[in-house]
Order: structure tokens, then sequence, then C-alpha cells
């Protein structure tokens, strides 16, 4: 359950006003704590959200005890992550609640690798931030600049806080492109190659009036080479990911969730696609591929 927010107190009584029970915001997920069916003295604690090394060769199932609303997890096998969903922010996305997630360190076990990009780190290559986004607006969208995109300039780039209509007046896209040359061959920069980034040339195939090709790979087709596009493997997005702050919040195992009812029915819930019956399907179709010896990773 989550905690209560101050406390509102009457000006007349000095008493505290306690709201209806029918308000009170519940978290389904929360204090889960799993113990092994077959096994009830192994207990993995929910607020230890700790890497652990497994023998994944056991298929006992694990479960969680109830929370207050009646729901609980069973697991196709000891997970090695437990989130702990503690709070109402961590599980929703609602309007009002645009506040920051609190930032927490990785668990034991885990480096966090990933550079922390900072708004200073993503307008240093500019002359000011009135520039970079000028410039933002110019490399974004359309091509080819309509009507909308000169709305989504003045609604998007121009009203936000960091530009200054001062600065716009100095403005220069050949001053600009040079500093973003300048930045980028900098290694100390947070998108440096070390970090995934790469620098590569694109060749693009082009139709020619009047000329016909067996295919668009004959050699004879013309190309245009695009050169000096950053691009970055998703192989090493995902392991930076993985590897950062944010990595411990992840569900690395599928459970099934469920609710029991007054009359002592047990009823399956379908919520998140970590919870999904398709997942659960992948989890064992992965599971039961070979493994190489003393492999004991999920």
């Amino acid at each position: 359950m989550i905690r209560s927010p101050t406390p509102v107190v009457s000006k007349r009584s000095g008493r505290r006003i306690h709201l209806p029970a029918r308000y009170t915001d519940f978290l389904p997920l929360s204090d889960a704590e799993p113990s092994a069916i077959e096994h009830p003295t192994s207990v993995v604690d929910n607020q230890d959200q700790h890497r652990i090394g497994l023998d994944h060769s056991a298929c006992s199932e694990w479960r969680t005890d109830p929370t207050e609303m009646g729901l609980f997890r069973v697991y196709p096998s000891q997970p090695t992550l437990v989130p702990a969903d503690t709070s109402l922010i961590s599980v929703t996305d609602a309007p009002t609640l645009q506040q920051p997630l609190p930032r927490t360190a990785p668990p034991t076990g885990l480096v966090d690798t990933e550079p922390r990009v900072t708004e200073d780190d993503l307008f240093s290559a500019f002359s000011n931030p009135t520039a970079g986004l000028l410039m933002c607006w110019q490399y974004s969208g359309s091509n080819a600049k309509s009507a909308a995109e000169l709305n989504r300039l003045a609604t998007n780039f121009t009203s936000d806080p960091l530009f200054n209509p001062t600065d716009s007046a100095n403005f220069s896209y050949e001053r600009e492109k040079k500093l973003v040359e300048k930045y980028l061959q900098d290694h100390s920069n947070p998108f440096r190659a070390d970090h995934g980034w790469m620098k590569s040339s694109v060749k693009i195939r082009l139709p020619k009036e009047k000329a016909r090709w067996p295919s668009e790979t004959d050699p004879a087709v013309p190309e245009l080479e695009v050169k000096g596009v950053y691009h970055r493997s998703l192989t090493d997005i995902i392991k930076a990911v993985f590897e950062g702050e944010d990595g411990h919040t992840f569900h690395m195992t599928p459970f099934r969730q469920q609710w029991t009812t007054a009359d002592n029915r047990t009823v399956n819930v379908y919520s998140e696609i970590y919870s999904s019956p398709a997942l659960l399907d992948a989890h064992k179709e992965i599971n039961a591929l070979p493994r190489v010896p003393g492999d004991n990773l999920e």
C-alpha cells in the first residue's frame, strides 16, 4: 500500500481529517515476496534487488505471497531479480504524476558504463542553446520545410524556455555546423565511439531518366554517397540499458499474475507483457534450447 500523503488538519478543531477508505490507493504488486512452492524455506527478499547466480535447470515454480488485494505471482523458476514496485509513480504515467522517477544506484555486480548525457551536453556543441534549437529544427522533421514545419518551429522551438531571441539575431548556420563537426571530433564528448557511436557513409541508389537496369543492385545504377552519418548498434544500446541504473527495474523472468477470490477461486489477471502467456511460452522455448556445459544464465 502507498504511504499516506501529508495529513490534513482541520483549522477549526485541530483534528486530523481522514480520507475515506474508498479513496485509498493501492499498488497491486507491491510488497510481493517470492518463495519456492516446493521449497518453502528458500526465500528471495523483494527489497534485495541484487542479481544472483542460479541453477536454471531446476523447474520448480516460485510464487509470491498475496498482496492486500489478493494478487500474487507464479514464476516458472526462481527469479534472479524481483523489482520492488514501492511507489505509485513507478507503475503509472498519469499527466498529474510528471515528477521524475527517483534515481537509484545500480545493484551490486553491475557497472553503470553508460555516460550521463545532461542538458549541457546537448547544447555544448553550439554557440548557445538558441542556436542548438534552430539546428535541431533544421535537421528534424521534413526535408522540405512546409507550413506545418513552420508551425512546429514556432510551437516547439521558439517557445522553448532556452530560446533567446537576442541570440537568434546573430545565428549562422555555417558557423554552427562547423562547431558540431569540431565537437564530434573531440573524443571527450558523450557521443564518442567508445560509447558505441560510429561514423559511416550511406550509398543510396538513384533513378535515371530514360534508363533501365535488370535490378537495383546492377553496378551501373548511379549512387549518391551520404558521408558523416552517425549511428549506434542496437546491441550496444540494449547492453547499455541493461548495464545502466535502470536495469534493476526490469522484470527478467516472466510470471503468471493471479487473484484469489473471496470463495477461494484462482483467476488469471492479464496486464503487462512480462505477465502474458506469450512471453511465458517464449521463456519456456528459449530455456529448452541446448546449453553449453556450465552455463547457468537466464
